[in-house]
């Protein structure tokens, strides 16, 4: 079957050498990739392949059981916590996967102790995102009633719902202290339980928040969780970590053609050409995870390392850019998405900002179907 004109490109040593990265902030243990949303839009298969070189010390992160499913079926027989919520009928699946799992509401938490063959288990606690998770007030109440199920029980775990975008941590502060004091109740109750906290910004900031492991997810590919991230390190540390992005995504010229003054370009008619333009049409739109909103922005693709404007609505397949300035452009060029071409670059926070979002929007919303390539 032939690909489709689009695909994605991941730097082999980029990724294995963000991985070394937080081995020598963290230490190696402490380490858990996150690899869910198709490894953050870059390829489960792909991502998987090219860590499993590193040996997992210290495991995966994954939201789903299917997730899970694709992992064990590529041959990993090693770590996994589902950090997602399950529902009551996915237990016996998680428990056959090996899976650790995420206890965070009251039902579940009541099929798991009802269940005679366990998966091991993390207890969540809500210590200020209102998503998942038990209050910790209820930690005595919690460790009374779980005694008998010591030896399943891992750990306890939460979520940091506030320190990505600001420079303040005194909320997230305040939540791992909350974790903290319940994690003293299961300790003093006899349990011998392990804590995960961190994510990718309070691995880089909060050294507090380290813990047993850290859950390493956006910055495994070598994007910045956010600008605020990026200069808090920068200001801590005097330069910046050396994070690199693993991902470009391109795409082909299909069509060049000449555009009239005052012709229309695409859905809606929202581009008339000012004077004679030439028009490159390239195979790439929506469907591929290029989102319709960047065409009613000033943005642009790369075609022999120049800046190209896009014209128009972004269509479901293709979308159309201004190659007026090019000498020559022909079918089968290369358009570079994101990533390097030349001496100029898109990355993903550019791209997040014609979107309205964040960079983790920009790269899982890529197709998954896109084939990804390993250089």
């Amino acid at each position: 079957m032939p690909d489709m004109h689009s695909w994605i490109e991941l730097d082999r040593e980029a990724l294995l050498a963000n991985f070394r990265f937080f081995s020598e902030l963290l230490g190696p243990q402490r380490v858990v990739p996150v690899l869910k949303a198709n490894a953050y839009g870059h390829g489960l298969k792909e991502v998987y392949q090219i860590l499993s070189e590193t040996g997992f010390p210290g495991g995966v992160a994954l939201n789903y059981l299917s997730e899970l499913a694709q992992l064990r079926a590529f041959g990993f027989k090693g770590r996994v916590v589902i950090v997602g919520p399950l529902l009551s009928d996915e237990l016996d699946l998680a428990f056959s996967l090996n899976a650790e799992i995420t206890l965070g509401c009251p039902e579940l938490l009541q099929a798991w102790t009802d269940m005679k063959d366990k998966p091991y288990a993390y207890l969540k606690f809500d210590t200020g995102m209102a998503r998942q998770g038990f209050p910790p007030e209820d930690a005595l109440a919690l460790a009374e009633g779980l005694s008998q199920w010591k030896a399943s029980l891992l750990g306890l775990s939460t979520h940091f719902a506030n320190v990505e975008d600001v420079s303040d941590t005194r909320y997230p502060d305040l939540q791992l202290n909350r974790l903290k004091e319940a994690r003293e109740v299961f300790l003093k109750a006899g349990f011998q339980v392990k804590t995960h906290a961190a994510s990718s910004a309070s691995s880089l900031l909060i050294s507090d928040s380290h813990l047993d492991f850290c859950r390493v997810g956006i910055s495994m590919y070598g994007l910045w969780p956010s600008s605020v991230t990026r200069m808090s390190w920068l200001t801590l540390h005097g330069k910046l970590a050396p994070l690199r992005p693993v991902l470009s995504w391109r795409t082909k010229v299909t069509r060049v053609r000449q555009l009239k003054r005052d012709e229309f370009v695409g859905y809606g008619c929202t581009f008339r050409a000012p004077g004679e333009m030439t028009l490159a049409v390239l195979s790439v739109g929506y469907f591929e995870g290029y989102s319709r909103v960047i065409g009613d922005h000033q943005a642009w693709v790369l075609i022999k390392g120049t800046r190209c404007r896009i014209l128009g609505r972004i269509c479901m397949n293709m979308m159309m850019v201004d190659v007026s300035h090019l000498s020559e452009v022909n079918p089968g060029d290369r358009a570079t998405l994101l990533g390097q071409c030349e001496t100029e670059e898109i990355t993903a926070d550019t791209m997040a900002s014609w979107l309205g979002t964040i960079n983790y929007e920009a790269v899982t919303s890529i197709n998954p179907l896109l084939r990804r390539i390993v250089t």
